[in-house]
């Protein structure tokens, strides 16, 4: 079987699986498709996942793009591509790169058990040649909860959040009153959100709240990058 015969097919299993845009996005409802590994002396990171805007793509050289559509030949459609970039005062923010990159491709879905385990992309912005044309994204299923900052920021991967994550994991689970403390969060934080999560003055307490003390934990050197749950590692 050639290459072209190879390329049809795994259109035709995309359009099979995600037969519109509305059934991608779906599916990353409580999922993240993420690639992280070494290439040479090149750190690669490669994540997709569910914002409130959507489903956005992100690089580890800061690189952002909000996906909003998918074509037939399974070309990705981007607005606002954006990189990250530190401020003067410490500070994040992001500069508009519309036009940096021409369209992400959806090149492959690898299924398991009924499951999809992996989607390959290609076209994906990395130029060293010793990369692969496809990288290939696991899918991890969030087993890990932070649900006051998602229901604040609107998404489980964004830049706050994962800065909590890191200090949930690499601080408070370290010690015995920290543990206890993640433990009471998650008894009582999915019964807050359920009951005041769409009101304004919780939207309002809790992001002023979440927003001094993420910059905070910045400051202190705690990272905003993506950043994978150790609980994700072993699905």
């Amino acid at each position: 079987m050639n290459d072209q015969q190879n390329t049809e097919d795994n259109y035709k299993k995309i359009q099979q699986t995600f037969p519109d845009f509305e059934s991608l996005t779906a599916f990353f409802e409580n999922k993240t498709a993420e690639y992280e590994g070494d290439i040479k002396e090149n750190h690669i990171r490669l994540s997709i996942y569910k914002t409130r805007n959507g489903l956005e793509l992100s690089r580890s050289d800061g690189y952002r793009a909000i996906i909003t559509g998918i074509c037939v030949d399974g070309r990705f459609l981007v607005k606002n591509e954006m990189l990250l970039y530190q401020k003067l005062d410490g500070g994040v923010a992001y500069k508009s790169l519309r036009g940096a990159l021409h369209g992400i491709t959806l090149s492959d879905i690898i299924i398991k058990d009924g499951k999809i385990e992996k989607i390959g992309v290609s076209n994906h912005g990395f130029t060293m040649e010793e990369c692969p044309d496809i990288l290939y994204l696991t899918i991890r299923n969030h087993t890990c909860g932070c649900y006051i900052a998602t229901c604040i920021y609107g998404s489980y991967n964004c830049p706050h959040v994962w800065i909590l994550r890191r200090f949930r994991d690499q601080v408070l689970a370290t010690t015995w009153y920290g543990r206890l403390f993640i433990y009471c969060y998650y008894q009582i934080s999915p019964w807050l959100v359920k009951i005041f999560g769409d009101t304004y003055m919780f939207q309002l307490l809790f992001q002023t709240i979440l927003d001094i003390f993420t910059n905070y934990l910045y400051q202190k050197g705690i990272q905003n990058t993506p950043y994978i749950d150790p609980c994700d590692n072993n699905l």
